[in-house]
């Protein structure tokens, strides 16, 4: 009989080979067994596969091929289906996890399991590989620990993410990097989805939406899990950095091969026009769309009537502005009326309202007190002006935000920041007295 791991975690690789040693270094160094590593190569043009075969004799490592080149979705959903783990993380090639992981994350489902929690969420940690300083200049990492976790309310923090600009859909559990599901929880999302997990073309914004849409509450860990890593590699870095016009060669060739990808894949885009701008509210939003067939009447309701679009577009336009030193909200703002245009809305009503910041905040406080007579929502709406206040404290215990310096050596690699973030959380016993914060 086949032993099934507790953890099962998966890197999915496309063209990754130049970061993708560090990753697989993080996971397979630790002294924990209790786990598979699913490496899935997705017929790779540089030296990935290479690499990877280099750890095939690893007893915990699974290397796995598709037949055919798949979208990232279709990748993803391949990869999956190759695990047999209790508890399931999908990690970037240029991520990776912190030595702490596994003492971490035992502490983490054993408190979800009791609490049937099959959710996790961790503070985000950011390593940024070098090519990165157009955006984020010298930094090197970024990192911020605290030894509590909380329960949260899934309807607040999607609201806290479609309605305002305090939250992104990266801040929900998206079984990416810093965030674990049960499998319970997958298998549940594809015995209604048709035997599928994925069903956009943005997988980490479908793995948020299944656990807001399947969930009313998930854990979150303000220990980060692992790093986030920011690449040349990145997708969304390489969309942002074309449309400020500093692109690489090596950029430009993958958002193209995304999206070249993404166009023979059998999944479809909705809303083509959502992906235009660099909206990661309005990318949720579709996700959340897509998965209404997880959903109660109310959320699915709730996230089609006209006020609610109203005010998700007013925040959009929000959104959009305060990155005008990325993108040029001219071009994106154009887009976006389109968009709420398909949508059935009204783009000059949605302008016109956002400059009147009573008017919206009477409106906002209208559906709040629709909700609050729902049963259904009555809790997670008591707890939603709490969830949008949770980015604005700042008590953490250990809190590390370098660039260049004396501390950090410029070409500190991935492996070497996370033995300095891990002797500092042992100094103070971070993990160890792990708590909840009611």
């Amino acid at each position: 009989m086949n032993h099934s791991p507790k953890y099962s975690l998966i890197i999915p690789v496309r063209d990754g080979g130049k970061y993708l040693k560090s990753c697989i270094r993080s996971i397979i160094d630790s002294d924990y067994h209790d786990y598979e590593l699913i490496i899935s190569d997705n017929h790779s043009t540089d030296e990935s596969l290479a690499i990877i075969r280099r750890f095939s004799t690893h007893k915990a490592v699974k290397i796995v091929r598709p037949k055919k080149i798949l979208s990232m979705s279709e990748h993803w959903e391949f990869a999956l289906s190759k695990t047999n783990g209790q508890w399931i993380m999908i990690i970037g090639a240029d991520d990776g996890i912190f030595p702490y992981f596994f003492k971490l994350a035992n502490k983490l489902t054993e408190v979800a399991s009791t609490q049937n929690i099959r959710a996790i969420y961790s503070q985000r940690a950011y390593y940024f590989w070098p090519g990165c300083n157009a955006i984020y200049k010298d930094e090197l990492i970024s990192y911020t620990a605290n030894n509590i976790y909380k329960k949260r309310s899934t309807l607040s923090s999607t609201l806290s993410v479609l309605l305002s600009t305090k939250m992104a859909y990266f801040n929900l559990p998206q079984m990416y990097s810093n965030s674990i599901f049960s499998t319970d929880l997958l298998e549940d999302a594809k015995r209604k989805q048709g035997g599928k997990v994925f069903t956009t073309h943005s997988p980490d914004c479908n793995l948020a939406a299944i656990a807001c849409s399947l969930e009313s509450q998930y854990l979150e860990s303000y220990i980060p899990l692992g790093w986030i890593g920011t690449s040349p590699k990145s997708t969304g870095l390489a969309r942002t950095l074309i449309k400020m016009g500093k692109a690489s060669r090596e950029k430009v060739m993958a958002a193209k091969d995304f999206d070249k990808l993404n166009g023979k894949s059998s999944l479809r885009y909705e809303q083509p026009d959502l992906y235009q701008i660099q909206s990661t509210k309005l990318w949720y939003w579709e996700a959340m769309v897509n998965s209404e067939c997880l959903q109660n009447f109310v959320l699915r309701w709730l996230l089609r009537t006209k006020i609610f679009m109203t005010l998700m577009f007013m925040s959009t336009i929000d959104e959009l502005l305060s990155q005008n030193n990325i993108i040029d909200p001219g071009i994106e703002l154009k887009t976006l009326e389109k968009i709420v245009a398909d949508n059935g809305c009204n783009y000059h009503l949605i302008s016109k309202l956002r400059n009147e910041r009573d008017v919206i905040l009477q409106i906002q406080r209208y559906i709040g007190n629709r909700i609050r007579n729902s049963r259904i929502l009555s809790k997670a709406v008591n707890t939603f002006q709490n969830t949008l206040k949770r980015f604005e404290r700042s008590n953490s215990n250990i809190n590390y935000s370098f660039r260049n310096s004396r501390k950090l050596d410029k070409n500190i690699t991935l492996s070497e920041a996370s033995a300095y973030i891990n002797s500092q959380l042992c100094k103070k016993q971070i993990v160890e007295n792990l708590k909840q914060q009611l």
